[in-house]
């Protein structure tokens, strides 16, 4: 579906938008109510998880989909217990267990995020406002090896994780997580350290 500027359909998306970002809570149910009818809505997210595909403050939009229609490599809108994510899917089996979940991580991350619901998903991020113009998200631009293989590491262990017990994977999220957050915090002191006199 796409959305000409300056026509009524875009006017009244953005109202809709507009009125979601105060009233959070409406969101799910909307978006379960509307998912059949394929239904777009726009949002702004905040953070620099998703960069370079998404930069900090980029405005989305977001095709509201049913549950199973996403797949690996997909950039996903979803419920968290503290608001809203945007992460792409980097884990999703259709039998065993973990069906009911995916493992999502920001593009910029070396660790997933704790194992989602599919019941927590509103849909599938379907383009980005840059320079003024809606461009499609396009693939994750991982560069370094180190990287890469750091994540390809952390991925896997989350993948074993999933499959043994989804409480044993948020928890194994949740260490990750928290050693990647301190990590940085490290290479971002010994960075500044450097640098002076």
């Amino acid at each position: 579906m796409s959305v000409e500027p300056g026509t009524p359909q875009t006017r009244r998306l953005h109202a809709v938008s507009a009125f979601l970002r105060t009233r959070s809570a409406l969101l799910l149910p909307l978006a379960a109510h509307l998912r059949a009818s394929q239904a777009v809505f726009e949002s702004t997210i905040h953070g620099s998880s998703m960069m370079p595909a998404i930069p900090t403050g980029a405005r989305l939009r977001v095709q509201l989909r049913d549950q199973q229609c996403y797949g690996l490599g997909d950039v996903v809108f979803y419920q968290t217990s503290t608001g809203y994510m945007v992460h792409r899917v980097v884990y999703r089996t259709r039998r065993g267990p973990p069906q009911a979940y995916v493992l999502t991580c920001g593009d910029s991350c070396l660790a997933p995020d704790p194992p989602v619901p599919h019941a927590s998903i509103l849909g599938i991020v379907s383009a980005v406002e840059s320079a003024g113009a809606w461009q499609p998200t396009g693939p994750p631009r991982i560069t370094s090896r180190v990287k890469r293989a750091i994540r390809a590491c952390t991925v896997t262990t989350m993948i074993a994780a999933l499959w043994c017990h989804v409480a044993t994977a948020r928890r194994l999220s949740c260490l990750l997580l928290a050693c990647e957050s301190r990590a940085r915090l490290l290479m971002g002191y010994v960075r500044w350290h450097g640098r002076r006199p």
